[in-house]
């Protein structure tokens, strides 16, 4: 119903702790792109199907970048520019 008027539900699996089974249910469901907060979830579903979509749900510490960017499809565009302005700041401070 959704996708007929051009919205796609997207699974949050951060509240049911990401058990494989219940995220092999979801796709088997029809879910195409599942977001979490936790990285480590994120890297389990694309392990399990590598085509499924992930959102990243909260702004990592800068130690979680490279995970994050291995893990994740999409993250929100303000993470970004936070962390080029902490990156700018680190050099400014020098």
């Amino acid at each position: 119903m959704c996708n007929e008027v051009g919205i796609e539900v997207v699974g949050v699996v951060k509240g049911i702790n990401g058990p494989d089974e219940i995220i092999q249910v979801l796709i088997d469901a029809g879910f195409k792109t599942f977001a979490s907060s936790r990285l480590s979830q994120l890297k389990k579903i694309k392990k399990i199907d590598p085509n499924i979509r992930t959102y990243g749900l909260r702004i990592p510490m800068l130690s979680e970048v490279d995970e994050l960017i291995s893990c994740t499809d999409t993250q929100f565009e303000l993470f970004f520019r936070g962390v080029e302005r902490v990156k700018s700041f680190c050099r400014a401070t020098k």
